[in-house]
């Protein structure tokens, strides 16, 4: 074989080489770009939260999945008659219940450990078995208990027990209840926006004011629309912020699926 064909072996070799390598960096361009350049933004918007005096915990980059649900609340006016030594009355589907001896608690165990013991009283509480403690709704007046789907937790009134304290902290005076007695995959599976576009969208559409803190960012279903007597329930974000002017904790959802600004705040 003489040497110029051997070049031209060569050349060739190294054309198709180049070839396939400009296409493979063109193409690993195309796939990724949009994924640099929406981190990118995202950086942005968190630095110039910060300049605007705006903190918050540290947030996640990833995406959770969830479903759309079918829910059918449970008729608690039909079953409040088997609850006693408290007064108790059902407003659309919410119990609402004054104990008549309100309920000490101990100093010698947490709170909710021993709202846990009363939980599993059916006298005292309905389906109180079907409720988990909830740290993160949770505060030093209300202790906060969920129904929990698909894993998740139900952010919504709807399939919580609040337990309110006295001005002490040290009795329960009243709860209110909401129950949740099924609920069914409406959807397959799908992909969720992450916990820190959550918060930027929120930012963009100014709804975090100047020099808020963002305390929690809590993700869980919660109730879209209501069809033929059933909820369509959907996973969302709540992010929980406390204003520099405001009193009491400000909570925004956004729906995690869709990326929108939820109003409804139940």
């Amino acid at each position: 074989m003489n040497f110029r064909r051997i070049q031209w072996i060569f050349l060739i070799a190294f054309i198709i080489l180049d070839m396939v390598l400009l296409s493979t960096l063109l193409l690993g361009n195309e796939s990724f770009s949009p994924i640099s350049k929406q981190s990118s933004q995202t950086q942005l918007t968190l630095r110039e939260m910060r300049s605007n005096s705006i903190s918050y915990p540290k947030l996640g980059q990833n995406n959770r999945t969830g479903y759309y649900l079918v829910v059918t609340p449970g008729n608690l006016a039909a079953e409040q008659s088997h609850l006693k030594n408290q007064t108790t009355h059902v407003d659309n589907n919410l119990l609402t219940a004054t104990l008549t001896t309100p309920l000490k608690l101990t100093a010698a165990k947490s709170n909710h450990r021993q709202l846990e013991e009363f939980l599993k009283d059916s006298h005292q509480v309905l389906h109180g078995s079907s409720y988990q403690y909830s740290a993160a709704l949770s505060n030093d007046q209300t202790i906060v208990f969920t129904q929990v789907i698909k894993g998740e937790p139900v952010l919504s009134k709807e399939g919580q027990i609040r337990f309110r304290l006295n001005r002490a902290g040290n009795k329960v005076v009243s709860y209110t209840q909401g129950y949740l007695k099924e609920a069914s995959v409406l959807r397959p599976q799908a992909t969720t926006i992450s916990q820190v576009r959550a918060v930027t969208w929120l930012y963009h559409h100014n709804e975090i004011p100047n020099g808020t803190h963002l305390q929690r960012v809590t993700y869980g279903y919660s109730p879209l629309m209501t069809s033929e007597g059933k909820r369509i329930y959907v996973p969302i974000w709540q992010v929980e912020l406390q204003a520099k002017s405001a009193t009491a904790a400000q909570y925004l959802r956004v729906n995690a699926f869709s990326g929108t600004i939820i109003q409804d705040n139940n």
